[in-house]
């Protein structure tokens, strides 16, 4: 996943639930957006990833590293476009 710095960012997902998202995707207004395309490495890398992570099922929370947290996956992921 592109993120920051090189090779990129690391997504985890803790306990089947919570998305620690790192670099990868950044939250406005409780949206899911790419992080600052400025800074990311390759963003349409990143929009790939991206897409990837809302395909998940199942998850409870996202926590940005920049951006603050979301505990409603489904809403956050709504209104994306790859």
């Amino acid at each position: 996943m592109p993120g920051t710095s090189k090779p990129g960012s690391t997504a985890y997902l803790f306990n089947g639930k919570t998305l620690f998202t790192g670099d990868t995707l950044a939250l406005e207004n409780d949206h899911v957006t790419p992080f600052n395309e400025r800074f990311n490495m390759d963003t349409a890398l990143q929009r790939e990833s991206i897409s990837k992570l809302a395909r998940l099922q199942g998850i409870t929370r996202i926590a940005t590293a920049h951006s603050g947290t979301n505990t409603d996956y489904g809403a956050a992921f709504e209104a994306w476009k790859p």
